[in-house]
This record gives C-alpha cells, structure tokens and sequence, in this order.
C-alpha cells in the first residue's frame, strides 16, 4: 500500500477509536493534524456512529428523558 493509503488507514482508525470513546469531531481534529471536516467525513466512512447524545432536558419543567441516571448524593 502506498504510504499516503497507509497514513489515511491510520488516521481513521485512530478516528475510530476516539469517536468510540465519545470524542467529538472538533476535539478529534487536533489530535490527527486535520480538519473537523476531514474527521467527520473520515467518521462517515468509517460506519461509526456519532457518540450518543446526552438525553433531552425539558426546558419548562426541567426533566429528563427517562434514560437520564438518577443523581447520586453527595454526603
């Protein structure tokens, strides 16, 4: 493989990886030296999914989407 294939091929997988971790696109791009673009088409190709959202906050009542996790209380 030529060298520039193989710096694509490493680059998504660290792509990849970071996105699976729950990196977004903007803070993945300094990481690999390009663009938030690039990282988000490299996202695209790569078939991973975006990481999952937070859950919805009403903003009139203040609740949560039911998959929110119950605070813990501090002592």
């Amino acid at each position: 493989m030529p060298a520039r294939g193989r710096v694509l091929e490493v680059r998504r997988e660290v792509v990849r990886e970071l996105t699976s971790a729950g990196m977004s696109t903007r803070a993945i791009a300094p990481v690999v030296g390009v663009h938030f673009d690039t990282v988000a088409s490299d996202v695209k190709a790569s078939g991973v999914g975006s990481p999952t959202p937070a859950p919805a906050i009403d903003p009139e009542t203040g609740e949560v989407g039911p998959d929110y996790p119950e605070p813990t209380p501090t002592p």
